[in-house]
């Protein structure tokens, strides 16, 4: 867990909570008979969010090498202990529809929430089109990700409920952050 955590560059007593959350699905018998990864990726995953430094539970899931999907369902599971709340911002969970409707493949979900991360640590998610933000995050991974063929910026923009010119606008404030960096 210390290896992610670092990876992750989350602070150590995110790990620390993580692992503590771990111990109390123990104590639910939510780990008998499975694997213990899926649930430590689901607890960083809950910790990261609880702290304000979320990280997206695909990108946890690839430090980890852990099925996402199975990551999804370990998060659910925790969450039934009614002990630990799983709080996502608005943006987050418009770009996890969005990637449900467009069903991009993991590299690509993985990049776009990356990309979501950079903006909310620049602040330039506040006061502006969530659909807008999610759809420029996606059509930045698009582009990120060498692919035989994409959908455009239209389609993606027409998917999320927004126009192809919020969302032209928001990939080019995205594309300023991830050059100051």
């Amino acid at each position: 867990m210390a290896t992610a955590v670092r990876e992750l560059q989350l602070p150590d007593r995110i790990g620390d909570a993580a692992s503590d959350m771990l111990v109390v699905a123990n104590e639910h018998d939510l780990l008998r008979g499975r694997g213990v990864r899926p649930f430590a990726a689901a607890a960083l995953r809950i910790e990261s969010v609880a702290a304000g430094l979320p990280r997206p539970l695909c990108r946890i899931s690839t430090v980890l090498d852990v099925d996402e999907l199975a990551a999804r369902e370990a998060v659910k599971q925790l969450q039934g202990t009614g002990e630990v709340p799983l709080v996502l911002t608005d943006v987050e969970i418009v770009l996890i529809q969005l990637c449900f409707e467009a069903d991009p493949p993991d590299s690509v979900a993985t990049e776009a929430f990356a990309c979501l991360e950079a903006l909310e640590d620049s602040g330039k998610t506040i006061n502006r089109s969530r659909a807008g933000i999610a759809a420029a995050c996606l059509v930045y991974a698009y582009g990120l990700v060498d692919l035989a063929s994409s959908p455009t910026q239209e389609e993606i923009a027409a998917m999320a409920g927004t126009t192809p010119m919020t969302t032209y606008t928001r990939r080019n404030e995205l594309e300023a952050v991830l050059e100051a960096e």
